[in-house]
């Protein structure tokens, strides 16, 4: 199957930098704004880049982080009027091997957390009412755990209402999906095997291509590891397709230079619908700038 989607890649070892672009960035609803740290309080203990705990609902700006004098995780309001954030009263799980994972659904208001654990994963729904989130499900996916806590799961929401999840384990790109809003869920799905290590980052977005078709998109990065040709790749699937046809398009991201693949990664869409996926690679020298789609390349998904 071919679309139209350009995807736009840079390579490059500076984090700061490539973050920096991201919060720059206007998706054309604002620019970036100045906000405050989180409470002195709060730990930093879920801070990795294929997740996104931050959202922005009724007028307000929205995280999940844990309260260290108890070690439990609260949802948390920013104040703009104070430069603060303040703990809500909506506490979620205790413990500091929580992951967490949000999709926000702006026209419906539903707001979808995973918890990403070793051994307990958990699934999520809340309403939202008067300035207060409430569980309206908890599912626990105890038997789709993270391979480690440097690695965690990651969720989308696709455009027909579809929930997927996914994870590296064994060498291999794995997926669950729900299509009554995470009440039921379909069994571990292999959509891709033969990875180059057994510990991986996966990330994930939802895009649209024309008025009909829409796509769920899932990049995954190979935890660098020397002496491996470790590798990015990037697959997606039709909605209301077989939940097992995927189609990879992984060979868009080889490598130009000697860098390699890394679980440090990020995947967002623009409104226009073009993908972006930030990395950084391992090893390999100086890394070499590349781009997809309409960047110069010409390839296009």
């Amino acid at each position: 199957m071919s679309t139209t989607k350009p995807l736009f890649r840079h390579w490059g070892r500076n984090w700061l930098w490539q973050m920096a672009l991201l919060t720059a960035w206007s998706f054309g609803v604002s620019t970036a704004q100045v906000g405050a740290r989180l409470h002195n309080n709060s730990l930093a203990n879920n801070a990795k880049s294929n997740q996104s705990r931050i959202w922005f609902h009724d007028g307000k700006w929205w995280t999940i982080a844990t309260y260290k004098p108890s070690n439990t995780d609260y949802i948390w309001r920013y104040n703009a009027a104070g430069d603060s954030w303040i703990r809500t009263v909506t506490p979620l799980d205790s413990g500091k091997v929580n992951r967490y994972d949000v999709s926000l659904d702006a026209q419906t208001g539903e707001l979808a957390v995973l918890r990403s654990h070793t051994t307990d994963t958990k699934f999520y729904r809340f309403t939202y009412s008067a300035g207060v989130w409430t569980v309206a499900l908890a599912k626990s996916l105890s038997n789709f755990g993270n391979t480690d806590n440097g690695n965690p799961c990651t969720l989308v929401k696709a455009e027909n209402g579809d929930y997927w999840i996914f994870r590296i384990k064994g060498n291999t790109l794995q997926t669950r999906q729900s299509s009554n809003s995470g009440a039921t869920w379909s069994g571990s799905i292999n959509v891709k095997t033969g990875l180059h290590t057994a510990r991986g980052s996966t990330a994930a977005v939802r895009f649209a291509q024309g008025a009909s078709a829409s796509y769920v998109g899932v990049a995954y990065g190979e935890l660098g590891t020397a002496g491996v040709n470790t590798e990015y790749g990037f697959l997606h699937h039709l909605d209301g397709a077989p939940v097992d046809a995927w189609t990879d398009e992984s060979q868009m991201l080889a490598p130009q230079g000697k860098e390699r693949g890394n679980n440090q990664l990020s995947l967002v869409a623009d409104p226009q619908n073009q993908l972006y996926l930030f990395t950084r690679s391992f090893g390999g020298g100086q890394p070499q700038a590349r781009s997809q789609g309409g960047m110069g390349s010409g390839r296009r998904f």
